[in-house]
């Protein structure tokens, strides 16, 4: 019966307040149970460990360390806890801490990251509104600058072409002005290695290529 009437005193005080600070009514809660304890070891040494375990904060009550010191001293109790760390603000609650900065921290990345990528589409359908592929037609040479544009921006091909077709353009038609992007991309650079455009020409028919379509992209880069 002593045993429950003590947990029950140690219970009141670990769920009024805070973890971090004790009220007048803990500290009173808390001063009965000790009185009650104070001869009987093993039963003080259970106070002290719930106390710990629940991270009840000593640091602002010097008279209450103190007796809990003494009676420690009177009773032979060497617990495992220095004193700096038994009554210091809870080393338990730092990581909960740093764990809900990071949280916090985390959550703004993925909120800036997906406005970005909002900003990020709005920005290609304004630029298909200007090139004028903001719906289908015949004139693929739009298209090509809308693309073009896009690339020089950094926008990745696949959100290029997710936008396109979006506005109702022919996949096979993006795949086309795709490639012949690519492949001026690739004379240029091969051009800057030395190649000549007759060099770079042969190569590409010998390799299947399209003679329409090298000549177009050939004639695209003198333009």
């Amino acid at each position: 019966m002593k045993a429950k009437i003590i947990l029950s005193f140690v219970f009141v005080i670990l769920l009024v307040g805070t973890v971090y600070a004790i009220t007048e009514q803990q500290r009173d809660n808390l001063n009965r149970t000790l009185d009650m304890v104070k001869n009987d070891k093993v039963k003080y040494e259970k106070v002290l460990l719930l106390l710990e375990k629940k991270d009840i904060d000593l640091s602002d009550e010097p008279d209450l360390k103190d007796r809990i010191e003494d009676d420690k001293k009177r009773l032979g109790i060497d617990t495992k806890y220095p004193e700096k760390e038994f009554f210091s603000p809870s080393k338990k609650g730092f990581p909960w801490i740093i764990g809900f900065v990071i949280m916090g921290l985390v959550s703004i990345f993925l909120v800036a990251e997906i406005e970005r990528k909002k900003g990020h589409i709005i920005r290609l359908h304004q630029i298909a509104e200007f090139h004028g592929v903001h719906k289908p037609h015949n004139d693929l040479n739009k298209v090509d600058d809308y693309v073009s544009e896009c690339m020089r921006f950094g926008y990745p091909t696949d959100k290029i072409e997710s936008t396109l077709l979006d506005k109702g353009w022919n996949s096979e038609k993006i795949q086309q002005v795709l490639g012949e992007i690519k492949l001026r991309r690739y004379i240029i650079d091969t051009m800057k290695k030395g190649y000549t455009k007759e060099q770079i020409r042969e190569h590409l028919v010998g390799a299947n290529w399209s003679e329409d379509v090298v000549d177009k992209a050939l004639k695209a880069l003198n333009a």
